[in-house]
């Protein structure tokens, strides 16, 4: 079979007849060959390939290949002019997947868009409709609504793209979604669920760090924001309040005390550049091991407290050189708030189970990450002091 363009072939007719005569092998040659010659077809006719293979046994491979591109770029299926035709399954399906490559504002209007093409003689003018119209469009739209994630937008986004459209929801998501967004720490009530991964893969924040990348500085930001949300789990869901964040390097071991190995001197300097700089993230790298222990202080470091602060919301991490999967965050436990931070004016950022070293009179004191006595796990399988490579001090800003 020659690779020259499909015009003129009749894949569609071709493959349902192959299938009808049970020719399994003969389906599959085809579906690899489109695959491999003819994407641009494929896009162009997408829901019909992607129905005839999501139908036939021996095509499966083409079924996932459809899939695929409407996760990857779901403007080729998403667009006004062809999302009428959408199945409400797929459209689902779609909506359902950590995959989608797409800003969840706009998610969310092609949801608004999809159910507004299903009523017929509607327009897409939510101050036309009247209350039968509403109700139509809510139940039309009912089983896609808990698959959009409303938490992740940010307030421009979520007043702009949402409000206009707000008594289309459950009354309780509306009531949550317009605290939420007007009020500062609000609790909601419904699920979060987690920023789809194609929406972090984009919006990495720049960090300027030595010891993290990327990467890292975003599931740390992404953690902060999670660090206020209740009925919290470990490597739970995160919102997208994390982008409205930046980290702002304060402090770097190796640049800011290259020719000081005095832990006393060192201390001052750290006190001296990041004291009253508001929350903070302190990073270091393990000499030798190469493991990466931080923690979140939602407070300011002080010079003037000595001894345990009280907070609810820092946490300790490690984080895994090659998988974001694999990195530990411990949050403090609800009986140990009063203990979570401990300030002395001789040490570096204290956590109680991370210490990041400091000076006790003429005795150093190395770091150490102790096993799960404040915090709820332990994120170093030894409680051996160590010594830092290097390690960094960030203030987390916001960026609104």
């Amino acid at each position: 079979m020659s690779s020259h363009s499909c015009e003129g072939v009749s894949w569609i007719v071709l493959l349902e007849g192959a299938n009808k005569l049970g020719l399994n092998a003969f389906c599959t040659a085809i579906g690899e060959y489109l695959i491999k010659q003819h994407e641009q077809w494929i896009k162009q006719n997408i829901l019909t390939v992607y129905h005839c293979a999501s139908s036939t046994d021996s095509l499966h491979r083409l079924g996932d290949y459809c899939n695929q591109l409407m996760l990857s770029s779901p403007d080729i299926i998403l667009k006004p002019d062809n999302i009428a035709d959408l199945p409400k399954a797929t459209f689902i399906s779609l909506l359902k997947n950590d995959e989608l490559n797409m800003d969840e504002d706009d998610v969310w209007m092609s949801v608004v868009q999809w159910a507004v093409n299903q009523i017929s003689g509607l327009t897409d003018d939510p101050t036309s409709w009247s209350t039968n119209d509403i109700n139509a469009i809510k139940d039309v739209m009912a089983e896609c609504i808990p698959h959009i994630r409303f938490f992740s937008m940010s307030s421009k986004e979520f007043s702009e793209k949402v409000v206009p459209y707000i008594e289309l929801f459950p009354r309780e998501l509306r009531s949550d979604l317009l605290c939420y967004h007007m009020q500062d720490n609000y609790k909601p009530k419904t699920q979060i669920l987690p920023q789809r991964r194609g929406q972090r893969k984009r919006k990495l924040p720049d960090v300027d760090s030595v010891v993290i990348n990327e990467q890292q500085a975003s599931w740390i930001l992404q953690k902060i924001a999670e660090s206020t949300q209740t009925d919290r789990v470990e490597q739970g869901p995160v919102r997208e309040q994390t982008v409205s964040y930046k980290l702002t390097l304060l402090y770097r071991e190796s640049r800011d005390n290259s020719d000081n190995n005095d832990e006393n001197t060192i201390a001052k300097k750290f006190r001296q550049m990041c004291t009253n700089k508001g929350p903070t993230v302190a990073v270091g790298r393990v000499k030798d091991t190469g493991e990466i222990l931080g923690g979140y202080n939602p407070l300011s470091w002080s010079s003037s407290n000595d001894g345990y602060i009280s907070t609810k919301e820092s946490f300790i991490f490690s984080l895994d050189k090659n998988d974001v999967e694999k990195n530990i965050i411990s949050f403090v436990k609800k009986e140990q708030t009063h203990v979570a931070i401990y300030e002395w004016p001789s040490y570096l950022p204290h956590f109680n189970d991370l210490f990041f070293g400091g000076y006790n009179g003429a005795i150093l004191i190395k770091p150490i990450a102790k096993n799960n006595n404040c915090y709820q796990l332990p994120i170093r399988s030894t409680d051996e002091r160590f010594t830092w490579a290097d390690w960094e001090m960030f203030s987390v800003d916001n960026t609104w």
